[in-house]
């Protein structure tokens, strides 16, 4: 049986939008946003911890959702 990935999940704002993305590292998650700068280093991006976008991630692995910045909106 193959082995389950262990995703963790990471928020940014970038641009106008408020984004989250399910991934196993750091790495991993500027990758998915398609960037080359570490934003994990200059503070602008860190591991989520609202419950309702960390469900949300967690339903569409490898997929950056967004929102937009400041919006109560689901991702």
């Amino acid at each position: 049986m193959p082995r389950a990935r262990r995703l963790k999940v990471f928020q940014a704002q970038i641009g106008f939008y408020d984004t989250v993305v399910a991934v196993p590292s750091q790495p991993a998650a500027l990758k998915a946003w398609g960037l080359r700068q570490d934003l994990f280093a200059s503070g602008h991006a860190k591991v989520a911890e609202d419950p309702q976008a960390i469900a949300a991630a967690l339903e569409h692995p490898d997929i950056p959702l967004k929102r937009a910045v400041g919006s109560d909106d689901p991702f």
